[in-house]
């Protein structure tokens, strides 16, 4: 079975440090919805950005496709705004580091390559 909802849903999250509890069910006419699986999604991390497509394994069994997408209300838009760029900046900063020294060569790697043991 590969069912397919692209169900849209809006929650208010007023705290960053919470998780999301997602619980899949089948659905049944006559009896009761039985649980197809279950996965935790922790929001801290995600916050990084406006949008995010996830895949969740769910358990006992199954995966779960999400496409989150953030957006701030009211006062917090401000620094939501400002925290979004504050992290893309240092991780463009990592990043720019990365490059130069891949291209450059970090000093650690200059004094392997100098120091050579004298022959005898």
């Amino acid at each position: 079975m590969n069912p397919k909802w692209e169900d849209k849903f809006d929650i208010a999250i007023t705290d960053v440090k919470d998780q999301l509890d997602i619980l899949v069910y089948d659905y049944d006419v006559v009896t009761s919805d039985d649980l197809c699986g279950e996965a935790v999604l922790h929001l801290d991390n995600l916050l990084d950005s406006y949008s995010h497509d996830i895949w969740l394994n769910l358990t006992p069994q199954g995966k779960i496709y999400l496409r989150l997408k953030f957006q701030a209300t009211g006062v917090q838009d401000i620094a939501f705004h400002f925290s979004y760029m504050f992290k893309f900046l240092k991780r463009q900063v990592a990043d720019l580091i990365r490059i130069f020294i891949d291209q450059v060569g970090s000093p650690e790697k200059k004094k392997k390559k100098t120091t050579k043991k004298p022959k005898k």
